[in-house]
């Protein structure tokens, strides 16, 4: 009987680090987004393609916050909270101005 109850504990345990490991990859593909994306927006001068790349950072930002919401860790949430900052850094730039007609 004891055997079981470890065993069946064993089992019940893995399931929400496990879950939590997944989400901390799926975390990971966002933030090298986020990193990929400001590299590529430092690397231009013309403002229409910084900010299409600024859309792509505060694009994985959102997923990523989605994510750090939904597994309530910490460190998640944390990660979030950067990425965020650095959305809102980028979004405060001043737009790009229209060309004259």
């Amino acid at each position: 009987m004891l055997m079981l109850c470890f065993v069946v504990f064993g089992a019940c345990g893995g399931a929400p680090q496990r879950d939590l490991d997944e989400t901390f990859a799926r975390i990971q593909v966002e933030e090298a987004r986020i990193e990929h994306a400001a590299t590529a927006r430092d690397e231009h001068d013309d403002c229409v393609m910084r900010a299409s790349e600024c859309d792509e950072i505060c694009d994985a930002t959102s997923t990523l916050c989605e994510l750090a919401r939904d597994s309530q860790d910490r460190d998640a949430l944390a990660r979030c909270e950067r990425a965020e900052a650095r959305c809102g850094a980028c979004r405060a730039e001043p737009a790009c101005e229209e060309p004259p007609s």
